[in-house]
């Protein structure tokens, strides 16, 4: 482990950690501010909108100036605005100012991604992957907890306060980084002629190399039914499963187990990559059936903790199989577009799935979901194995 993965991965850990504290402070806050759960409801929405607003252009951006210098503009830029956000009690103002976070998000997942890839070597790609996959896992683990504690002292605004200082901690790791190779990129003025020729460009590649489009294409669509799935999740495990709050939460911890494990025991013992999703693919829906079927609290964290570490083998697999694959250069771009399309689906299926719980009943959806998942990850299993190796 090198001075430059530490340091790029302590500077993930801090900005995943801050934002998971944030996150949860701001539910919180909206809660109190309203008592209205479908006010809560709204930030989660504003996610994927955010990443439509976003993902349309950001990949033009990214592949044509210094990725380092995009990162610590972004850390900065979302610690002022998360300062700003801890100072109103304005519900409107709270909403469009964690729009424009969630657009910063969007952006700076994308460019994180294209500036690991240019910084860590392909060989080393799949290992870092899996460490990358551990710091998250603990983020999700830790934030809410340091967020709890700070809820003690009466003020969820410090909660927010903390985000921003970590924010700016990660900006300051960040800048003991190399560049990225981007720093001698052409800066060409980016217009709406050009953003449409990126597109067209990510068409032609992925229409002359169909095997990778088409492998990104059904991970995107797992990714987009899990989303649907998880937006029930919660209302199925206290309705159906009957669990309590407490339950749920253990439920909840039971997967960031399933990642943490998942993510070490890959950093250790890494596969192919297409063996990580061929497999992993069929584990998901396996653990979301027996979630599906559950009626007691272990057998729903037995299907949680397989599928998130089925989850794991999936992500990290993924992630190495793209960056060998798509050339550096287009690298924003590809994943971008992949990723506005994938938002679009998310937020259509979240309506659909949302309007079918009313209508047929949660078990139903979730039983069938799961059935679609299982179907994609078949799918995806037999378009890896038509090509042996890497």
């Amino acid at each position: 482990m090198t001075r430059v993965k530490i340091l790029l991965l302590l500077s993930m850990w801090i900005s995943n950690v801050g934002e998971w504290v944030y996150f949860i402070a701001l539910n919180m806050i909206v809660l109190r501010l309203t008592d209205s759960p479908f006010a809560v409801s709204i930030l989660y929405m504003l996610t994927p909108m955010a990443a439509l607003m976003t993902n349309s252009w950001a990949g033009t951006l990214i592949d044509r100036i210094d990725t380092k210098k995009i990162l610590v503009f972004l850390n900065i830029s979302r610690a002022i605005f998360v300062l700003l956000l801890s100072t109103t009690a304005n519900l409107p103002l709270i909403y469009g100012i964690s729009f424009i976070l969630q657009m910063q998000n969007a952006f700076f997942t994308t460019a994180s991604f294209v500036y690991m890839t240019h910084l860590i070597p392909p060989s080393e790609q799949q290992r870092f992957n899996a460490w990358k996959n551990f710091v998250q896992s603990s983020g999700f683990i830790l934030g809410p907890s340091i967020a709890g504690l700070l809820f003690l002292t009466g003020i969820p605004q410090l909660a927010i306060v903390v985000n921003a200082i970590a924010l700016i901690i990660s900006a300051v790791v960040l800048c003991r980084l190399p560049k990225g190779k981007g720093e001698h990129a052409i800066y060409e003025k980016v217009t709406i002629q050009v953003i449409f020729q990126d597109w067209k460009s990510v068409f032609h590649y992925t229409k002359a190399n169909w095997f990778v489009g088409s492998i990104y294409s059904l991970v995107s669509l797992m990714i987009v039914c899990m989303t649907a799935l998880d937006s029930i999740e919660a209302a199925f495990a206290q309705t159906e499963v009957g669990l309590t709050e407490p339950k749920y939460g253990l439920l909840v911890s039971m997967a960031g187990v399933g990642f943490i494990v998942g993510s070490l025991i890959n950093a250790k013992w890494t596969c192919s990559p297409r063996l990580s999703m061929k497999y992993g693919a069929i584990f998901i829906a396996i653990g979301y059936l027996t979630y599906a079927g559950s009626r007691q609290f272990s057998t729903a964290a037995i299907g949680f903790f397989i599928l998130t570490f089925a989850h794991c083998y999936v992500n990290i697999g993924f992630l190495t199989y793209i960056q060998r694959a798509v050339p550096t250069a287009l690298l924003g771009r590809f994943t971008s577009s992949f990723s506005f399309l994938e938002s679009v689906g998310a937020l259509l299926l979240v309506l659909v799935f949302g309007a079918a719980a009313e209508q047929v009943g949660l078990r139903p959806v979730v039983l069938m979901g799961s059935i679609v998942l299982l179907g994609i990850g078949i799918w995806l299993a037999m378009l890896v194995s038509r090509t042996a190796g890497e």
